[in-house]
């Protein structure tokens, strides 16, 4: 039977004091919850924050104004540079042997001059120019390691070729078309 009786004060006290005692059990679950969630977002937070640094720094992501507009490191197998027309006027490449060249192109988009490093003695530098003849002249190091300045004519014919070897001793020859030496000094 149901009774509508009153309900005395020390029933209400009880009453009160079980119900605070699972409010506490459930503010102190919460609480924990709490605190799980809030190292679980400063740890996403951090890994966010982490990755996204090294992504920029590795240049992966690029985040203009924030970070500097020159890549720090460009790797690739050739590249080229186009003038304002869309036209390619020099490009970076290997030779056939894996050295390392740049190739200025003329307004016919033919080679005229090569910055390149020959396979010989350890690699040696040099320029290469070039005409829609062929090559006109070569500014190199050669095998012996002497500075060389060589010019020749059409087709290679005739030039004049000046060098200095390592010791500094130089010398001047000239050959006419057919390959004859017209002059040369010092004469040996």
């Amino acid at each position: 039977m149901n009774e509508d009786r009153p309900v005395s004060a020390n029933d209400r006290l009880e009453q009160l004091e079980r119900e605070a005692e699972r409010l506490a059990v459930k503010v102190k679950q919460a609480t924990t919850q709490i605190s799980i969630l809030q190292l679980a977002i400063l740890l996403g937070t951090a890994s966010l924050v982490g990755a996204g640094y090294y992504l920029i720094k590795t240049g992966q992501i690029r985040v203009e104004g924030v970070m500097s507009s020159v890549a720090q490191k460009v790797e690739t197998k050739e590249f080229g540079l186009y003038n304002r027309d869309g036209e390619r006027v020099l490009f970076g490449t290997l030779d056939k042997f894996g050295n390392p060249e740049l190739i200025f192109l003329d307004t016919n988009k033919r080679a005229c001059m090569r910055v390149k490093v020959w396979p010989d003695y350890n690699g040696t530098p040099g320029l290469v120019f070039s005409d829609r003849r062929g090559l006109r002249g070569i500014l190199r190091i050669d095998p012996e390691g002497a500075s060389v300045l060589n010019l020749v004519g059409k087709d290679q014919k005739g030039g004049v070729t000046l060098s200095v070897t390592e010791d500094g001793t130089p010398s001047f020859k000239m050959v006419d078309k057919s390959g004859k030496v017209i002059w040369q000094a010092p004469t040996n």
